[in-house]
């Protein structure tokens, strides 16, 4: 059993639901994580159960809720083990997620192995910035993320990106499709 906290407030014990949760699917589950509080506490719970039958794709969102906090302490170490545990069950999502964090080559097969490279403090370990502008104020962070982690963001987004909409000079909107923007345009 565990608690939902949203925003400080507390909405009381999320409690497994046996019977229906072998009726529903994950796909229904996580549609009600979009819903009312009642919708949400729900949704975490049939896939809590879905989770303790190591079922791989409720284990990955598992992993997620235990990342966020979602539902319980936000507890990170137990993220990582559900994502090796849907790894594990046969999730390739979650095997090439301990692949990209733990930063070994995607041949590596032991998903134990894998998850014990993972430290919590290498990944939120901040790299340097370097100031461009002040005004406007602009920062790069080298190596803020990995080539893997940037593939794996696109992928993830891929159906929801776009070009972008940029600003001449003179403050007019343009839109350019399969052209490389000149340098004194401004991408929002």
């Amino acid at each position: 059993m565990a608690s939902l906290l949203v925003d400080d407030s507390y909405f009381g014990p999320v409690t497994q639901q046996p019977g229906a949760d072998r009726r529903s699917s994950i796909a229904d589950a996580v549609g009600l994580l979009r819903g009312s509080t009642g919708d949400v506490m729900r949704g975490i719970s049939l896939i809590e159960a879905a989770a303790d039958r190591r079922d791989p794709e409720a284990l990955e969102r598992k992993a997620v809720f235990e990342a966020m906090g979602c539902a319980r302490p936000q507890n990170w170490d137990r993220a990582l083990d559900c994502l090796q545990e849907a790894a594990e069950a046969g999730s390739e999502s979650a095997r090439r997620q301990l692949l990209i964090l733990a930063r070994v080559p995607p041949g590596a097969t032991d998903s134990s192995e894998v998850r014990s490279k993972i430290t919590i403090e290498r990944l939120v370990e901040v790299p340097p910035r370097q100031s461009l502008s002040d005004s406007p104020r602009l920062r790069v962070i080298e190596k803020f993320a990995s080539g893997d982690e940037c593939e794996w963001l696109i992928d993830r987004a891929r159906d929801r990106l776009h070009r972008a909409t940029v600003v001449d000079d003179a403050g007019e909107w343009v839109r350019k499709h399969g052209e490389r923007f000149r340098e004194r345009y401004s991408v929002f």
